[in-house]
């Protein structure tokens, strides 16, 4: 099978950006930026704690020593050397007061009034402090303020009351602006050093991404494309022994096997478009909008303007298809509706005019639900066997009136045979003296001639009727007064052949619905075929009886009918006898169906034959009787 190449030119050089790079890409970039902000946090935190702490301790140890210098000069000002106390430790505050982190410097006495501060606007003013060590935090953090008590030494009883232990308070207030800075700075700065740490962290994950997974990933998209083109040739190269590796090997075991399965496909396409092309009739396969999915080159021939369109174009755009859907409804809508197989014959014109005959089976289509999704259209050129049919059809009705010529031949035959007897015994008679008997039986003949005259009349307009294909009109019937209408008809046949006909009426039996005529006609078959079968001596009856449905039997004590020629015995030109013609029973069992009734066989081999005739059972309407067969 051939495959197509996938062309270089159609192979990218670098994968394209999708929507799961995009997303892959910016999960990664959230968690590392996220780490690292994480980080940052911990390690700001941690850092501008550490400076506090060390900036409380150093605010604590200038405490210390901003007391211990206050509390050394004050004592040692005691000497009468030395100047006074009071402005020496207002210099020596202002000192420490220039030192940037340190905002002022002041001591408390007792009470609570400021004496000496390095911001001379403070002095006399009262502050509420303890009289303890503490150190806290004031303007929401930017000052630190350490409270130092100077302690009553006995070095200060001289100017102090010695029952007191504290003196006054040394206040010193730090400031952290400068720290808070610095913490600023180097917070900054660190968000500088994260930021490019995640830049080239980010730019590394997305090239070993790129390199290991995304360019390998890529290359199976090109396969799986390059396969759906049809390059069924096509593989991916397999690298490491990792995962991708793994998918690598499994997708070429796929398209391994894609490729067996396509090839067993085409072969069987290839296998049913040949044995539909081998088809002489047309095949057409449409779906629910009509449309044409498939066809073969004997449905193409019978379009040939539309033979390279044919696919996708709906049935009723194709030029030379048949235009008595309009009028009959549409039979491929009917079999999608209803599911069942359709028949159609429509009539197209070929390419040369003419006018064809198309027989047209639809059959449905089912699919994994039940429902109908395609039709498939036999199309079958009937037309020879339409004009061969016609010509069957006129030779059957030929054959049917040279059969009505012979029946007709043999009913008047038999009628006409009764009457020549019937002649022939007068014209014996006449030839000597006429007895008073003699005179009575040649007036009986004569009124069986009239009877048998009438009964030619009867045939004829009956056969014309049959003829013209017309039914035999039905009536409440006597079955008794028919047979014994019927006897003197074969009272001389039965007579010259030595038999004896018998009747054994049945009292009770109903009228019938039947034709007069028909049943004598019926009857006078029976009656002829039993005394020709029966031998010389023999008895032949004629019974009449009542069980659900009224029965006539003729009963002879002939050869009998072989049961398998049972059913062949009321087939046109059957006989067992070298002179029948075959169409006495042929006709009984037509006329007898012509009121409903039936003409059976029965009888054992060898012992004689009852033929019997059946009569539709009658039923109570509105206190009349009527046949049930209507």
């Amino acid at each position: 099978m051939r495959v197509r190449r996938w062309p270089e030119s159609h192979r990218p050089n670098a994968p394209r950006s999708d929507r799961l790079t995009i997303r892959f890409a910016a999960g990664v970039a959230l968690i590392v930026v996220a780490t690292l902000t994480v980080g940052l946090y911990l390690i700001t935190a941690h850092h501008y704690q550490r400076q506090l702490d060390a900036s409380r301790r150093e605010a604590v140890r200038r405490g210390e020593l901003v007391r211990v210098a206050i509390q050394y000069q004050m004592t040692e000002g005691q000497h009468a050397s030395s100047p006074r106390p009071s402005n020496f430790t207002s210099r020596l505050l202002e000192s420490f007061a220039t030192q940037e982190e340190l905002e002022r410097v002041m001591v408390l006495n007792r009470k609570g009034e400021i004496r000496i501060s390095s911001d001379p606007t403070k002095l006399g003013a009262h502050v509420a402090e303890r009289l303890s060590n503490t150190l806290r935090e004031e303007r929401n953090g930017d000052l630190l303020r350490v409270v130092q008590p100077i302690l009553n030494e006995p070095r200060c009883y001289a100017c102090h009351d010695a029952a007191e232990s504290v003196n006054g308070l040394v206040i010193v207030d730090v400031s952290t602006t400068a720290i808070r800075a610095d913490i600023a700075r180097d917070r900054r700065l660190m968000q500088l050093i994260t930021g490019g740490l995640c830049l080239l962290l980010l730019t590394g994950i997305g090239l070993l991404v790129r390199s290991l997974i995304l360019r390998r990933l890529h290359r199976l998209v090109v396969a799986s494309r390059a396969l759906a083109a049809g390059a069924l040739d096509r593989r991916v190269e397999v690298e490491g022994n990792d995962a991708l590796a793994t998918v690598a090997i499994e997708f070429n075991a796929m398209a391994d096997s894609m490729c067996d399965l396509v090839a067993e496909v085409s072969s069987h396409r290839t296998r049913l478009e040949n044995v539909m092309n081998s088809v002489d009739d047309g095949m057409v396969v449409l779906d629910r909008s009509l449309r044409v999915r498939a066809f073969n080159q004997a449905f193409a021939r019978r379009f040939p303007k539309e033979r390279e369109g044919l696919v996708e174009r709906t049935c009723h755009s194709i030029e030379g298809m048949p235009r008595d859907c309009a009028m009959n409804g549409c039979p491929a809508e009917r079999c999608f509706s209803t599911g069942t197989l359709q028949r159609a014959v429509r009539t197209r014109v070929d390419s040369e005019g003419n006018e064809r005959i198309e027989e047209v089976y639809l059959s449905p289509v089912h699919g994994g639900d039940g429902a109908v999704e395609q039709v498939v259209e036999v199309w079958r050129d009937i037309t020879d066997r339409k004009s061969s049919e016609a010509k069957m059809a006129e030779f059957d009705r030929l054959a049917s009136l040279g059969m009505l010529a012979s029946g007709f031949s043999h009913e008047v035959n038999t009628p006409l045979g009764s009457m020549l007897v019937c002649i022939d015994s007068i014209l014996g008679q006449l030839n000597g003296p006429v007895a008073d008997e003699v005179r009575a039986e040649i007036l009986e003949y004569g009124r069986v001639i009239r009877g048998e005259i009438l009964r030619c009349k009867g045939i004829t307009k009956q056969f014309l009727q049959l003829s013209r294909g017309e039914k035999i009109g039905a009536d409440l019937v006597d079955v008794n007064r028919v047979v014994e209408a019927v006897l003197p008809i074969v009272h001389p046949t039965a007579k010259a052949s030595g038999v004896t006909v018998l009747f054994e009426p049945c009292a009770d039996a109903p009228t019938v619905m039947a034709s007069g005529g028909a049943l004598q006609q019926v009857l006078l078959n029976l009656l002829i075929n039993a005394v020709q079968a029966s031998p010389r001596g023999a008895v032949v009856r004629v019974k009449s009886r009542f069980d659900d449905h009224v029965i006539l039997s003729v009963e002879d004590q002939g050869g009998g009918v072989a049961v398998r020629d049972r059913k062949r015995v009321f087939e046109p030109f059957f006989s067992t006898r070298p002179s029948g013609t075959g169409l006495g029973l042929f006709v009984s069992l037509g006329l007898a169906r012509n009121w409903g009734g039936d003409v059976t066989v029965s009888g054992e081999e060898g012992r004689g034959a009852i033929f019997e005739v059946t009569f539709p059972p009658m039923r109570e309407t509105d206190g009349r009787r009527e046949s049930a067969a209507g």
